[in-house]
């Protein structure tokens, strides 16, 4: 039994059921996008849109996955920014010399 019916909480598991059985190749493009979003380090990979529209039925579960994407994105845009933030502060680092202590000031 499929998750998406194992986890029926809308009462659409027999029609999910249904598009799983007609159109897989949807159902196979979604749970791949669903599987790199949950890799906290997935591998670069292509897609091809299936042959047919995507299923009203899935609908959801596209918007779903675009949702998170949006929100993938956002966050890899913030740990850019800290990234961004950090090379700042190392670049702000004198050269010192090797025989003298050196103080970093963290603050300002």
């Amino acid at each position: 039994m499929s998750e998406a019916i194992a986890t029926d909480t809308d009462g659409r598991g027999a029609e999910i059921a249904a598009i799983e059985e007609s159109d897989p190749a949807w159902v196979a493009l979604l749970a791949g996008i669903e599987s790199d979003l949950d890799d906290p380090a997935p591998t670069v990979s292509t897609w091809t849109k299936p042959g047919t529209s995507l299923p009203t039925a899935l609908a959801d579960r596209a918007h779903g996955l675009h949702r998170r994407q949006q929100e993938r994105m956002q966050q890899m845009r913030d740990e850019l920014d800290d990234i961004r933030h950090q090379l700042e502060a190392l670049r702000r680092v004198p050269a010192g010399r090797e025989d003298a202590p050196a103080y970093l000031d963290v603050d300002g």
